[in-house]
């Protein structure tokens, strides 16, 4: 199998990782960056259509390569979470070092923003006034209200649709 450019590269590892590789991490980054865009190519087949984005390539650039430096801060492999002697305590931050190649919640709500598959989208309510009309100033309480107008006066509820 041929060894494929992802859009991440060593060197975005490197600066990701702010330090310089040790022992043989470097030999495992290439590897490990083909891991972390399939996981991204999973969800978004179109990935080499939606990078000719800039905003889009440089979010995925440092996507996988954050992932790649999650799994190289992690000493032992990610194995140890948390060690306590004498009253003394660590933790590692699973943010900052799992062990574990996985793209973060955060960064899949950042990828779906930016290419748009993640936009919330909203069907704004259109009545024709047919109670407003006819009540003379009157307004109903209650569930009937929504015949009447609606409470957001700045929104898209203010206007009519006929």
């Amino acid at each position: 199998m041929s060894e494929r450019l992802t859009i991440a590269s060593v060197e975005d590892v490197k600066s990701a990782l702010r330090r310089d590789f040790r022992g043989d991490e470097e030999s495992h980054v290439s590897s490990l960056l083909e891991k972390a865009e399939n996981l991204i190519r999973v969800r978004y087949r179109r990935l080499d259509e939606l990078a000719l984005d800039e905003v889009v390539f440089d979010l995925v650039r440092n996507i996988e390569a954050e992932a790649v430096a999650r799994v190289l801060r992690a000493d032992d492999g990610g194995i140890y979470r948390s060690e306590t002697e004498d009253g003394y305590s660590y933790q590692l931050n699973y943010l900052v070092a799992s062990g574990l190649l996985d793209i973060l919640e955060k960064d899949w709500k950042n990828l779906a923003q930016a290419t748009g598959t993640g936009r919330f989208r909203t069907v704004a309510l259109a009545s024709d006034g047919y109670a407003a009309a006819r009540s003379s100033g009157r307004v109903a309480a209650g569930p009937w209200q929504f015949q009447y107008g609606w409470p957001a006066q700045d929104s898209f509820s203010c206007r009519r649709y006929l």
